[in-house]
C-alpha cells in the first residue's frame, strides 16, 4: 500500500529542504573542515607530523580555493539576477562585464594556486602522498555528503512501506 502526499504548489517535501541545506555550500564547507581535520589526526597518529602537515597544507589551499570560487559565484549571481530587472541593452553590458571579472578572478585563483603548489612540492615543504590526500579533502566530502543525501532519501521515500 503507499502512502499518497498532498503537496501546495508553493512548498517542497521535507525531505527536499534537507536535501538541499545538505548540498549547500557552507554545509560543503564545514563538513570538509571536519574530515581535514579527521584526515590530519589521522596522517598524525599512524604515519608522522610530516605527512601530518602535508595532508593539512593541501586540504588547506583547497578550502581557501573553494571559499573564494563560493564568494565569486555569488558576486556574479546576483549581478546576474539584479540585470534581469534591467533594460535588455544594460542587462548584457552588466552580465559581460561581471562574466570578465569572474573569469579574470578565476584564472587568477589558478595561478595563485599554482604558485603555492609549485613552492610546496618544488622546496620539498610537503609530502606529495600527503599534498594529494589533503587536496582530496572536497572530493571526500562531496562523497560522503552524497551517499548521505542519497540514503536519507531512500529512507524517507520508504518510509512507511514494510
Amino acid at each position: 500500500m503507499t502512502r499518497s502526499r498532498t503537496i501546495d504548489a508553493g512548498s517542497k517535501p521535507e525531505y527536499g529542504t534537507t536535501i538541499m541545506k545538505a548540498l549547500s555550500v557552507e554545509t560543503v564547507q564545514k563538513a570538509a573542515l571536519l574530515v581535514l581535520a579527521v584526515l590530519t589526526a589521522a596522517a598524525a597518529g599512524f604515519f608522522s607530523l610530516f605527512i601530518a602537515w602535508s595532508v593539512f597544507a593541501g586540504g588547506v589551499v583547497v578550502l581557501v580555493n573553494l571559499w573564494f570560487s563560493k564568494e565569486g559565484v555569488m558576486q556574479m549571481a546576483n549581478a546576474v539576477t539584479a540585470a534581469v530587472a534591467m533594460g535588455a541593452g544594460r542587462q548584457q553590458a552588466v552580465a559581460g562585464s561581471k562574466r570578465r571579472s569572474y573569469l579574470l578572478k578565476f584564472w587568477l585563483r589558478i595561478l595563485v594556486t599554482g604558485i603555492v603548489l609549485f613552492v610546496l612540492i618544488r622546496w620539498q615543504l610537503v609530502d606529495i602522498f600527503g599534498l594529494l590526500v589533503g587536496l582530496s579533502t572536497i572530493f571526500i566530502t562531496t562523497t560522503a555528503l552524497s551517499f548521505a543525501v542519497v540514503v536519507y532519501y531512500l529512507v524517507q521515500r520508504n518510509q512507511g512501506r514494510r
